[in-house]
C-alpha cells in the first residue's frame, strides 16, 4: 500500500478502475467524518453529520438537494396523469422538492428504486391541491432516480475537494492517524466545505417534511 493509499483522502481508493461504483457515498461520509472530528474542523463535521443523519426544516442546505418534480395525480381509469395549474407561479413552488433524507437512505433509493420516485406532498398541501382538481384525485410528485442520483454525486465532489485541500497542505493522515504538525496545521487553515446554502423557511415546510420513495 503506497502513501496516496494511506492518506485521509478516502476517495484514494476511488481511483481504481470500478472502484468508484463499490463505494458507498455514506462510508466515504463516514472516512472523512473521522477527519474532521480528529482536526477539530467543526463547520465541516456539521455539513458531514448532517449529511449522515438528514436535513429538517429551518436547515440550511446545499441547492442539490433542492429538486424540481412533475406534479401529477393517480387516475384509476388513466394511471398517472399530469396536474395543471392555471398559476404558473404556485406550480413551480409546488413542484419543488426538498431532499433532505441521509446519505444512507438515498443510497437504498437509488440502488433499489424505480427509475421514477415519488415525492408526496404534505397531508395540508395535498388536500388545499385536491380543493383545485375538477375530480377528488390525490396529488403527488415524480421525481427521476436520476436526479436524486446527482445528490449522491454532488456529495463526493463535495468531500473530494475538501480532501484535496487537505493533501495540497500536507495534511494526509495515513490510516486516518495525524501527527500534532498536521493537526497544527489545519489549525491555522480554513478547510470549508464549499457550497452555497439555501434556507428552508418555514414557507417551504411542506416539502421538508415529506420524504422521497418507492
Amino acid at each position: 500500500m503506497n502513501r496516496q493509499e494511506r492518506s485521509c483522502n478516502p476517495w484514494s481508493y476511488s481511483y481504481r478502475p470500478n472502484a468508484l461504483t463499490q463505494r458507498l457515498d455514506s462510508e466515504i461520509l463516514r472516512k472523512a467524518q473521522v477527519a474532521a472530528r480528529t482536526l477539530a474542523l467543526a463547520e465541516a463535521q456539521t455539513w458531514i453529520e448532517t449529511e449522515l443523519n438528514g436535513y429538517k426544516s429551518g436547515d440550511s442546505a446545499p441547492p442539490d438537494r433542492l429538486l424540481t418534480g412533475r406534479i401529477v395525480a393517480w387516475n384509476p381509469y388513466h394511471r398517472w396523469i399530469p396536474v395543471i395549474f392555471q398559476d404558473s407561479r404556485e406550480a413551480a413552488y409546488l413542484s419543488k422538492c426538498f431532499v433532505g433524507q441521509p446519505v444512507g437512505e438515498l443510497e437504498g433509493l437509488v440502488k433499489h428504486g424505480k427509475t421514477t420516485l415519488q415525492f408526496p406532498f404534505s397531508s395540508e398541501t395535498e388536500l388545499r391541491s385536491m380543493k383545485g382538481l375538477d375530480a377528488p384525485l390525490q396529488p403527488t410528485r415524480h421525481l427521476s432516480r436520476s436526479s436524486v442520483s446527482g445528490i449522491l454525486d454532488a456529495v463526493r465532489n463535495m468531500v473530494l475537494e475538501w480532501c484535496l485541500q487537505l493533501e495540497r497542505n500536507g495534511i494526509l493522515g495515513e490510516g486516518l492517524v495525524f501527527s500534532g504538525k498536521e493537526k497544527e496545521a489545519s489549525a491555522h487553515s480554513n478547510y470549508t466545505i464549499n457550497y452555497n446554502t439555501q434556507s428552508l423557511t418555514p414557507k417551504s415546510s411542506n416539502v421538508a417534511h415529506t420524504r422521497c420513495k418507492l
